[in-house]
């Protein structure tokens, strides 16, 4: 039996499976019911003596809340007549709220709706005013889904149809926002590997529950999840295009394209913002061995190229240069790290 919960409006679509249940679509056509309330067969979806699937009447006239379901082959007594192993329960779903409240008006954003019995039936539906939101799963606590564009800026109600019940409540609406924009980054560069910490600046960013920035260049596309702080500044970390089978000049080389996702706002996924990408920086071997011996009084000198992007403004990148677990002292130039390390005794490995 499928589904074993349904509204007391009915419309629900019951399944049985099962052994003997008739030769022909007519010896079971008037034979089924659920207690007192009765089930209409379908006859494109019957198979004969294995499944009948029926279309449950309205039972709010009636007062059963747990009903056998039963079917009789032709006549009604006990040699033709057979009940479910299982009762099938009608119940009461209503929804209470739904997270996030708000979201851009192109639509993309992925709610959830909360409440009870919203498992229930064999069919669902999710409105946002008069637009469909596309379904994505339930349980009996809740349903996801994504929600449509809107038509206007502003709050607009939920409606939720489980088969023939159409839950209601006026308390709870969505409300579209005017779609995000994005003003400024910075800084406007990064390595090639990506990582470096970047401000975004906009309007309505809050409006947005996982935003992510996002670059590709030749083959290379990546993406790094965003954390917002309120409607005006973000925070990402520069994605990666290291895989690219393209070169890094080291006086910077802009992406094919930068961008975010941010639900449905297409706009956003490509902006026309200035951004370069330098080379990575290289380190050379400590010795030819892999091994360097220093006196305790020595400074490790980590010798290398592209330590200093070329890029414009006072934005540095951040080095960290550990000697086991222990975190030294830096001093940075274009073409080495120089390292003021404790007082430490054996071999460490270098990070």
């Amino acid at each position: 039996l499928f589904p074993e919960t349904g509204p007391r409006q009915g419309g629900t679509r019951v399944t049985i499976l099962g052994e003997n249940l008739g030769l022909q679509f007519r010896d079971i056509q008037m034979g089924v019911s659920l207690g007192k309330v009765p089930c209409v067969p379908i006859e494109e979806e019957y198979v004969s003596a294995e499944r009948i699937v029926c279309l449950l009447n309205d039972a709010t006239g009636y007062r059963v809340q747990e009903a056998q379901v039963e079917v009789c082959v032709r006549d009604c007594v006990n040699d033709y007549r057979a009940l479910s192993p299982r009762p099938f329960t009608f119940v009461t779903p209503y929804f209470t709220r739904i997270q996030p409240s708000q979201g851009p008006i192109s639509g993309g954003t992925r709610v959830t709706i909360e409440g009870s019995n919203l498992n229930a039936g064999s069919y669902v539906s999710v409105r946002i005013g008069p637009q469909p939101c596309y379904f994505k799963k339930r349980n009996a606590r809740e349903i996801v889904c994504v929600t449509p564009a809107g038509l206007a800026p502003g709050s607009s109600s939920v409606l939720v149809d489980i088969d023939a019940a159409e839950l209601r409540n006026p308390e709870v609406k969505f409300n579209y926002t005017e779609d995000p924009t994005v003003l400024r980054i910075e800084p406007d560069w990064s390595i090639a590997s990506g990582g470096t910490l970047l401000t975004v600046s906009g309007t309505n960013l809050a409006t947005i529950r996982e935003p992510k920035i996002r670059a590709k260049y030749g083959q290379a596309e990546s993406f790094h999840n965003c954390t917002v702080y309120n409607n005006s500044v973000m925070v990402c970390l520069a994605p990666s295009v290291a895989d690219s089978e393209l070169g890094f000049s080291e006086t910077g080389t802009g992406p094919d394209e930068i961008g975010f996702y941010m639900d449905n706002v297409n706009a956003l996924v490509v902006v026309n913002e200035t951004f370069s990408y330098y080379p990575d920086p290289v380190f050379e071997p400590l010795s030819p061995s892999g091994i360097l011996e220093l006196k305790p009084t020595s400074p490790l000198i980590l010798k290398g190229r592209n330590l200093i992007p070329a890029a414009p403004g006072n934005s540095r990148l951040n080095y960290t240069v550990l000697i086991g677990e222990t975190p030294c002292v830096l001093t940075l130039s274009e073409s080495q790290l120089l390292c003021e390390w404790p007082n430490l005794t054996g071999q460490h490995k270098v990070t």
